[in-house]
């Protein structure tokens, strides 16, 4: 920590690398040095700012788990003392104020910020309510609707947006000291006035609209005992309780909310994504500026919007002119009802809109950065294109296929130099999903995994890094669900039946309806590539009558569920037929299983799917699914993922059945994968 003086100001530069995270020894610092300058009432003022461009990132998350921030001084602690303070406490933001840092800011007389600086409040992305008072005071700065907005989402605003919204008193450039001397030396009294001292401007009849608003864009915000809605009932209290009061009750909630499971899902997924992303050490990335797009379907077309939106110039290619028309009509009205939405904001609609060169030749796009390869997913098809990218675009232009099962190699084959090609498997729809699965070739290079895990980041996208493999690491265990899904049905269970259950358990979708939106006739695709790379045509009898027979999935309005125009999916009499047909077959009896069944199954075969995966090292570390399951497949954050399910309950119950559940899933695996076997002791 340093101090120094500039015309009776003190400006107070704490420092705890990277990010200035609150931990103990910093809050100590903090507190000696404003409790110092506070009892002398020698100073003007007091500035507090964070070393490296860098106000504060928040809470050290280690604690929460140690109990480290109930140690004094506490955060709330140092608040209380500021609020107390007869010398002026102004923080001076830049980079980042987030989580406590933006709760520490908030209890000072005054805010000034970069205009580039990011604050936000995303204790909810952990599952937790603010503990600090940000639910009490950021209200009072900046108006309810808004603060109800930023502590439900998680979301951080603009310095410049702060300002507008009266978070922030004043925007400063780049000479921090300076500027803030002047801010000083013109503030308003009003200007300086605390948080606990300013009134709500709103009605409370106005704010619980705008939170109904609000839900349509975070609907877990009306679900009672979500993280979501414990926030909003912490910020709502503005209306009903004083100052400390409502600091109390928030206290409570965020009690409450840092000890539910969901937290500590939420907490285990925040460590396991930055594992995920984790690149080969000493590798480069390098800047991407420029994406093209080749292939402008479903899947191409929300690739280069995402990245547009991410700030990147886009060239689109696709060699139909009605498919580039298409794209180019339906990204216009997609910003457009994503901004009446309010789900993306007008600079974002505007690089959709003005960032992306629609065209049916591959001209701009020879000159890209980047080349992501989106066309249909049949291997010829690929490495044709693949070939004519390569021998169109420059040395140093990586090109990444969205491939989701077809062999690396074989597809890196096609290319001037493999060191320079990757996977980059984006999910649908690309412009909402985060996930984004990052797998190396045989010759991919480090630097070319670096980059392609860089540019996903910046696309607000979480990478996944890992090796070649049949449906890399994602497809390959969501295979195994989907035929063990299969097999429960085949055995019995009604596929409503194996969707509901499942849907309980935490997923959004249950795998039949999933089955039915992505395609019959795209797995049965998928098979059919799987068995010319590995011999052996993959199991799913069901699936394989249900696309002869024509049922194709929502597309065809007919699939595992039929889809009457207007009407929710129902079950199926023919889809009953072709089962009872193929059950007939391979002459299953049926039976019928309990909903712990169904989900025992299900994420057993996950389970041994990943210690596979684990075994081959295409994966590294366990967690690593669970970023793919909540990130990809739908899987409720507040579950944590099926490798934090079967850590914290799923392998005890597991132990007394391993041989029933080995027994259901020989349909995916005859044997117990080494790590799952030591898992269950087995």
């Amino acid at each position: 920590m340093t101090e120094r003086i500039r015309r009776g100001v003190v400006f107070i530069e704490f420092s705890s690398p990277p990010v200035n995270a609150l931990s103990l020894p910093l809050r100590a610092e903090i507190y000696r040095a404003v409790s110092k300058h506070a009892d002398e009432h020698s100073a003007r003022a007091i500035v507090l700012t964070g070393a490296r461009g860098t106000f504060c990132g928040g809470a050290d998350i280690r604690e929460f788990d140690s109990g480290g921030n109930l140690e004094s001084p506490t955060l709330r602690e140092i608040i209380s003392l500021i609020e107390s303070s007869p010398v002026p406490v102004i923080a001076a933001i830049s980079g980042v104020a987030l989580g406590g840092g933006l709760e520490l800011a908030a209890a000072c007389h005054a805010r000034v910020s970069r205009e580039d600086a990011q604050l936000g409040q995303p204790e909810v992305v952990l599952g937790m309510v603010p503990g600090a008072g940000a639910t009490q005071r950021l209200p009072r700065l900046m108006g309810v609707g808004s603060a109800l907005e930023l502590i439900t989402t998680g979301r951080s605003v603009s310095g410049a947006d702060a300002a507008a919204s009266g978070l922030v008193q004043a925007v400063i450039g780049e000479d921090m000291v300076n500027d803030t001397l002047e801010f000083l030396d013109h503030a308003r009294p009003e200007q300086l006035l605390l948080a606990r001292d300013r009134r709500i401007a709103s009605t409370e009849e106005e704010d619980r609209a705008a939170l109904e608003r609000l839900a349509a864009k975070v609907p877990d915000c009306l679900r009672p005992g979500s993280p979501e809605a414990l926030c909003a009932e912490a910020v709502m209290n503005v209306h009903s309780l004083g100052m400390d009061d409502g600091l109390a009750r928030e206290r409570e909630l965020f009690e409450v909310s840092r000890a539910s499971r969901a937290a500590a899902a939420r907490r285990h997924l925040f460590f396991a994504e930055r594992i995920a992303r984790r690149t080969p050490r000493g590798a480069k990335a390098r800047h991407i500026t420029h994406i093209a797009v080749v292939g402008l379907g479903a899947m191409g077309r929300h690739i280069a919007v995402a990245a547009a939106r991410a700030g990147c110039k886009v060239s689109g290619y696709d060699v139909s002119r009605e498919v580039t028309s298409d794209a180019r009509r339906w990204s216009a009205a997609f910003a457009e009802r994503q901004l009446q939405a309010g789900k993306v904001t007008a600079d974002e609609a505007g690089r959709i809109a003005t960032g992306i060169t629609w065209e049916s030749d591959f001209d701009s796009g020879a000159a890209a950065d980047l080349v992501v390869e989106a066309v249909v997913e049949q291997p010829a098809v690929k490495v044709k294109v693949l070939k004519e990218v390569s021998g169109a675009v420059g040395r140093e232009t990586l090109i990444a296929t969205n491939t989701s099962g077809i062999d690396l190699d074989y597809l890196a084959s096609g290319t001037v130099d493999a060191s320079r090609f990757l996977a980059m498997h984006f999910f649908n729809p690309a412009t909402h999903m985060r996930l984004v699965e990052i797998g190396r070739a045989k010759e991919t290079s480090d630097d070319t995994v670096a980059t392609a895990a860089d540019v996903a980041t910046r696309m607000s996208k979480v990478p996944v890094v890992v090796g070649a493999h049949d449906g890399l690491a994602a497809n390959y265990t969501f295979r195994a669900y989907l035929r063990q899904a299969e097999n429960l049905v085949l055995r019995g269970a009604s596929c409503g039946e194996v969707d509901e259950a499942l849907r309980e358990f935490g997923f959004a979708m249950g795998p039949f309806a999933v089955a039915d939106l992505a395609g019959i006739d795209v797995g049965w695709h998928g098979r059919n590539e799987s068995a010319r790379v590995n011999d052996i045509r993959p199991w799913a009898p069901v699936s394989d009558a249900l696309y002869e027979a024509g049922r194709l999935g929502r597309k065809a309005r007919a699939g595992w569920y039929d889809y009457p125009a207007g009407e929710p999916p129902q079950e199926s009499a023919e889809t009953i037929n072709v089962l009872q047909q193929v059950r007939k077959r391979h002459e299953v009896p049926a039976q019928t299983f309990a909903d712990n069944e169904i989900v025992d199954a299900c994420m057993f075969a996950i389970m041994n799917a990943t210690g596979r995966l684990l075994e081959a090292q295409v994966i590294t570390d366990s967690a690593a699914m669970d970023v793919i399951w909540t990130n990809g497949y739908g899987l409720s954050r507040d579950a944590g993922g099926p490798v934090f399910q079967a850590e914290r309950g799923l392998f005890a119950r597991w132990r007394a059945k391993c041989d029933v559940l080995l027994a259901w899933d020989e349909v995916n695996d005859p044997a117990l994968s080494p790590w799952l076997s030591d898992a269950l002791g087995a």
